[in-house]
């Protein structure tokens, strides 16, 4: 009986998605691990291309309604990576902040 009290009492509700955050921006998709949460790609500036990109960073555009998936890396920024295969990033571009 205490196993199953205790079951209750420690899962979440049904209707709660804790792999989704609310920014300022919009929601936001991550990953769920055991101990912690995941988000990966976030933008953090507008992408440095055309007239931005000598200037300094720009604010980056809300994506609300939509809800941004976080569940990958973004791009890698163009460089050489002296990494193992698997440690550097499988795309690269300007865009990426």
């Amino acid at each position: 009986m205490l196993t199953l009290l205790l079951l209750l009492y420690t899962a979440p509700p049904a209707f709660c998605d804790d792999s989704v955050v609310t920014t300022p921006l919009g929601k936001v998709r991550g990953l769920l691990n055991p101990l912690s949460r995941e988000f990966r790609g976030v933008p953090y500036a507008a992408p440095p291309v055309g007239a931005g990109r000598w200037a300094p960073p720009g604010a980056v555009a809300p994506w609300s309604p939509a809800t941004l998936s976080a569940t990958a890396d973004g791009t890698g920024c163009v460089q050489a990576c002296s990494e193992p295969a698997a440690a550097c990033p499988p795309r690269v571009g300007e865009d990426c902040l």
